[in-house]
This record gives C-alpha cells, sequence and structure tokens, in this order.
C-alpha cells in the first residue's frame, strides 16, 4: 500500500476515533451535569417509598356518646410489592400457602392493579400472629412481601344494629370509578351499606404517608419521615343501644316462639321506636340479620352461603321496606272522617260482622259483628265494617290526601339507604301495578289504546264527552283479553274500603308507620326521622349537629287528634284488642294493632304503640311477617321495647347511667 494512502486511512481512522470520544464525554457531561437532578431522582425513587397509612375509620357511638357500637382495632397486613421478578408465580404460591388462599386471589389482585413496579398490593387482612411470625422466619424466600399494622372494624356489642351501622369493604371498580375524584385508590376501604355508606365522606378519615428506604428486595432498611393519618369523624347515634338490644332480642324470641306453635313461617320482621318529639330513630331492628364483623376476614363458604341464603335475605332492611298495613291505617281514615265531618265521633252504628259492596264481602274478625260502635269503639276493637262503610263516604282522594300529610306513601329521608316509598292507593298506581301482570303483546296494544283515547279525552269539548270517552275505554280494556287483569287495571268500587282499613294494593313501611304514630301522639307534627344526633371529629369537638326538621305539619284540629287518642287508649284497656298486652308497664300504652291479610299464606302481624299514654314520648312499630294477628304476633316484641325503654330512664333518672 503506497504511504500516502495508508496515512489518509489513518487519519480517517483516527478521526472517528476522536468523534467517538466527543460523543461519550457529551453523553457523559450530558447525564452527570445536564440531567444529574433527573437522575439523582430515578435513583432515590429505586430505593425510597412513600407508603400509604390508612387513617382509622370514625367510631360510631349509641345516643349516650360514650357507648361504642362501631369501633376500630389495630391487625396485621399482609401485602406483596411486584419487584418484576422471574419467580414471582412462586412467590404467589408459597405465599398463598402460607395464608390459607388460593393463588389465583393474590394473582386477581395483581391484575387488578396492573403489575405496577414496586406497588404494593394488599393480599390479606386481619392475619392471625402465628401466621406473621411464618412470613418472617422465611423472609429471604420471599421478596417484596411486607406486614403491616392497619386498623379495621370492631363491634364491641357484637352484631347489634348491623342494618343501621352496615359494613366496610374494600373499595368496588364501580365505586371507584365514581369516587375516584374524592382520592379514593384501588384498595381503600369503603362503607357499603348503612350509616357506614350514607356518612362515608365523614368516616373516612385523611390517609398519611411514610417515606422509607428499602434494599432491592423491597425490604426496609430505614423510616425517612412520617406524616400521621387523621382519623375520620365519628357519628353520635339517636339509637339507644339497650333498646335496640332488647328490640333484636325481642323480635328473634318471638319469631321462634311463632315458629314452634302455629305459624312456621314467621322468620321475619321489623322493629322501628322513634321519638315523638325530634323524630330520631331509638330502635331500628331487622330479622334475619347479619354479622358485619365478617366482612373484616376472609368468608368462608359456609359463611357466604348462609349470608346471601336468598331465602333469608338477610340484607334486607326491613324497616325500611313496604308492608299491607292493615288496620293501623285505621286512625288516618278516622282522621279525614274527623276533619270533613263524615264521621260524628259520637254516631252510634249498628255493625253486623261485615260490609257488602259490588258483589265484595268484607268481614268484620268477630263474625256476628261489634255491635253498636261509635268511633272509639271502632278503634278500640278495629270494627273493619265501620271504617269501610265511613272509608266509603269519605272516598279514595280524601283518604289519600290525608295519607300523605301524616307521611304514609312518601319518601320521609331518613339518613340509611334503601328507604322504600311503598304503595299509596290511588286508581293511576294501581293501574301501573295490575298491568305489569298483562303479556307483552297485549302490553302493547294496551299502550296504543291508552294514547289513542288521551288523545281523544284531550280534545272533547265537554265534561259529559270526557266522561263518555272514558267509559268507553274501560270497555275497550275488556275487550283486550286477560279479563281478570283488565277488569283489576281500573279502580273498583270495592278497592275504597279495601283502602280504608289497610287492605288492597295498600303498602307502607313499618318506618312510617312508627311516623304516623308519632304524628298522632305528638299533637300532629310530621318530623323527619333521623339516626344521627350530631358529628364529631376524632378529639371528641362537633363538627355538625342534626337538629331536628319538620316536614309537615297535619291539617287535623287538635281536638279531633284527642279523639283519636282516646280511641288508642281504649285499645289496650279491657275490650280493646291489644288487652292485656301492657298491663305489666309502669306506664300506661295507647296502641293500634293491624293483621294484613295474605293471599294463600299466614297474615302479617302489625301493632304501633306510643307512651306513656298521658305524655307521649315514644312510638314503636312492629311488623313480623306471617305472623297471625297483630295483638298476639306483633304485641309481645312491642312490650319488650317499651320495657326496655322505661327502664332505662328510670335508670337515668335515678343517675345511673
Amino acid at each position: 500500500m503506497k504511504p500516502k494512502l495508508l496515512k489518509q486511512k489513518i487519519n480517517i481512522f483516527t478521526l472517528l476515533i476522536v468523534l467517538i470520544f466527543i460523543l461519550l464525554a457529551g453523553r457523559l457531561v450530558y447525564l452527570q451535569v445536564i440531567q444529574v437532578e433527573k437522575y439523582q431522582t430515578l435513583s432515590k425513587q429505586n430505593h425510597i417509598r412513600i407508603i400509604s397509612i390508612p387513617p382509622p375509620r370514625g367510631e360510631i357511638f349509641a345516643r349516650d356518646g360514650s357507648t361504642k357500637i362501631v369501633s376500630n382495632q389495630p391487625v396485621y397486613t399482609v401485602s406483596l410489592v411486584y419487584l418484576g421478578l422471574e419467580n414471582t408465580k412462586g412467590i404467589i404460591n408459597q405465599l398463598a400457602a402460607i395464608l390459607n388462599i388460593e393463588a389465583r386471589e393474590i394473582q386477581q389482585k395483581f391484575e387488578q392493579k396492573q403489575f405496577r413496579l414496586h406497588q404494593p398490593v394488599e393480599i390479606l387482612s386481619n392475619v392471625p400472629l402465628e401466621t406473621v411470625l411464618d412470613i418472617e422466619q422465611r423472609r429471604l424466600e420471599l421478596p417484596g412481601v411486607r406486614i403491616d399494622v392497619e386498623p379495621v372494624r370492631e363491634y364491641p356489642l357484637g352484631n347489634i344494629a348491623a342494618h343501621v351501622v352496615g359494613y366496610v369493604r374494600q373499595i368496588t371498580a364501580c365505586q371507584l370509578a365514581q369516587f375516584r375524584e374524592k382520592g379514593y385508590r384501588l384498595g381503600d376501604d369503603f362503607g357499603q351499606t348503612g350509616l357506614e355508606y350514607w356518612y362515608e365522606e365523614y368516616l373516612r378519615g385523611t390517609p398519611g404517608a411514610r417515606q422509607v428506604e428499602v434494599d432491592a428486595q423491597a425490604r426496609l432498611v430505614r423510616e425517612l419521615g412520617i406524616a400521621k393519618p387523621v382519623p375520620g369523624n365519628g357519628l353520635v347515634l339517636t339509637i339507644d343501644h339497650v333498646v335496640q338490644q332488647a328490640a333484636e332480642a325481642a323480635l328473634q324470641a318471638q319469631l321462634k316462639l311463632l315458629q314452634e306453635d302455629e305459624y312456621p313461617d314467621a322468620k321475619a320482621g321489623a322493629v322501628v321506636a322513634i321519638d315523638v318529639h325530634t323524630g330520631g330513630i331509638i330502635a331500628l331492628a331487622s330479622y334475619p340479620t347479619f354479622d358485619p364483623a365478617v366482612f373484616t376476614r376472609p368468608i368462608t363458604p359456609a359463611e357466604f352461603d348462609q349470608l346471601y341464603d336468598p331465602k333469608a335475605k338477610r340484607f334486607l332492611n326491613r324497616a325500611l321496606s313496604a308492608y299491607p298495613p292493615g288496620s293501623v291505617f285505621k286512625m288516618v281514615v278516622a282522621a279525614a272522617g274527623l276533619e270533613t265531618g263524615i264521621i260524628d265521633p259520637d254516631y252510634r252504628m249498628a255493625t253486623r260482622g261485615h260490609f257488602f259492596i259490588q258483589d265484595t264481602r268484607i268481614n268484620d274478625w268477630k263474625p256476628g259483628g261489634h255491635g253498636i260502635v261509635d268511633l272509639r269503639k271502632a278503634i278500640q276493637e278495629s270494627v273493619n265494617s265501620y271504617f269501610c262503610h265511613f272509608g266509603v263516604k269519605i272516598g279514595q282522594e280524601i283518604m289519600a290526601k290525608y295519607t300523605e300529610q301524616f307521611g304514609l306513601g312518601i319518601i320521609l329521608g331518613l339518613d340509611l339507604p334503601g328507604e322504600q316509598k311503598g304503595v299509596l292507593p290511588t286508581p293511576q298506581k294501581k293501574f301501573e301495578l295490575f298491568k305489569r301482570h298483562l303479556t307483552p303483546e297485549r302490553r302493547e296494544k294496551l299502550k296504543k289504546l291508552e294514547a289513542e283515547y288521551q288523545q281523544l279525552i284531550a280534545a272533547a269539548v265537554t265534561e259529559a264527552e270526557r266522561r263518555k270517552l272514558s267509559s268507553r275505554l274501560i270497555n275497550e280494556r275488556a275487550n283486550l283479553g286477560q279479563a281478570a287483569i283488565m277488569w283489576e287495571l281500573n279502580w273498583q268500587a270495592y278497592d275504597t274500603p279495601l283502602m280504608a282499613i289497610g287492605q288492597g294494593i295498600s303498602k307502607y313501611t313499618p318506618l312510617q308507620m312508627a311516623a304516623h304514630t308519632a304524628v298522632i301522639a305528638n299533637g300532629g307534627t310530621l318530623y323527619r326521622p333521623h339516626l344521627v344526633q350530631r358529628i364529631i371529629d376524632h378529639q371528641g369537638d362537633l363538627v355538625r349537629k342534626i337538629s331536628p326538621e319538620v316536614i309537615n305539619r297535619v291539617a287535623v284540629s287538635p281536638v279531633n287528634l284527642a279523639i283519636i287518642r282516646q280511641g288508642m287508649d281504649a285499645v289496650t284497656q279491657p275490650g280493646g284488642t291489644a288487652y292485656p298486652i301492657f298491663n305489666n308497664l309502669p306506664v300506661p300504652v295507647a296502641a293500634k294493632t293491624g293483621t294484613a291479610e295474605i293471599i294463600n299464606e299466614d297474615n302479617h302481624g302489625l301493632i304501633v304503640v306510643y307512651a306513656p299514654a298521658d305524655d307521649p314520648q315514644i312510638a314503636v312499630a312492629v311488623i313480623v311477617e306471617h305472623g297471625g294477628s297483630g295483638s298476639s304476633g306483633a304485641g309481645p316484641v312491642a312490650r319488650d321495647v317499651l320495657a326496655a325503654y322505661f327502664a332505662d330512664q328510670v335508670l337515668i333518672n335515678k343517675g345511673f347511667d
């Protein structure tokens, strides 16, 4: 090779080497000088973790402000940090074996978190100490496994008021989508039912954080700093825990007694006790119930089957569910009749044991009738024929007007999810209910027919023409087939007396029944029922006070309400339907019993009471499903609730609180 050519090649090669070194030096300067802060941060992030500290949820107290219904206890929690290791699957299998759970459960939790590197995933809470020690002994075999101490719900009084307080579980995907903007993350606790759900924003607290240094296997090296969590706010309830315990025990015992006697299907019921002067709920019980403590740990298959038994419907709050009221509704009819002047309280009417209308016979519970009765005696002995007679004279529209005034068939706004409205009988409501029983084909035909006649009736000039079109519509409905249902689509003559005695399509909740009884007892004021009297922070300072709220004042004079109370007073006296259930109580009691007829099944037993009869403080409504009559089926439960309430009041008055 010629020297000149060789020299050129050497120069080119030297230039390339120089360029390469310049590039390397430039990159080095860029990384270590210009981008130094960025890579220092990334380096720190490689071994520094910010660990969220869940706050203790706010505690829930009984009305005395000191007795805890729901509190917190510290428990061990096992989490797994994803490190991107090749043997992650083996670690998961080994951890699952130690925790005695399925490996796929851990896998699913990681999939939900999308395998984010260095992201801790909570695997199991409320882990026994023996299991924690087992994990610690195998620490080198389980890189990424972390043990923390976190607060979980504790129930010092057992499962009382389970339907009131509800329970807590990890937030669901649907809830997370709804509440993510409020700072929730996957794995956070969230109230699922009851007060835990309703007051979630107050109870949740503010999470804290720990800054720690870890090694390559996510093991703690040292703690760098901590921001303490702020506990959630507490709830002080209107619930009297003594009365609540008595209500639940009495309801359960009565159901067992009825099943052993002649009512094998008496397996469910509800109790609501309310302060007549504030609307504060003193007790609210629903049976069958559940134990909220099971949600603080893994649920066994046996527990799952019991909890979600479709026949028991344990999570259904029957105190907020609608039932036919039976005769406990009769005081509303009395109020409507007295105010309109249709009922003279002293008018005496002969009864023969039944009431006839439109070929329909409605019987009294006494086959031969109740003799000659006035309004007070009609309430005392629950005379169907009397209230049917005057219910027809009063009419559906006026009865419906007074029904709403007393808080029946409307949402009262209790601070719990799941409150039902019930069914206040109207022609339109009956039409909607029975229309559901039509076949889809006939329902479509009916829809077209209704639309056609709505236009014709709207275009009619005279009232006579409109009535004629309405009558023709009724006839054409019948021609669509399913005659029995088509007949029931329209308000029939017998619907009005059935409404007057709380039958037919009438349905109201035990909460509404208790509230309407309180209206009678306190002289006409309908208060909004509520369960929380005040909200306090973790130091006991007041955050919010819930004051009594008036929904309505009924348009019934004090004189007429007093007449109704006289009839209810007589119910617990000789000759009354609730005599002598309340004889042994230290105060006089006013009441009204009810029996709701259920087709082809045993009747529901209902009772509403207030006491003392001469100076009312508390109103109680009880329903026992398929428990027979109100006096024998529901009466003993109401008696035990009042006994607990007034025994508790005596202790408080004597200074033993």
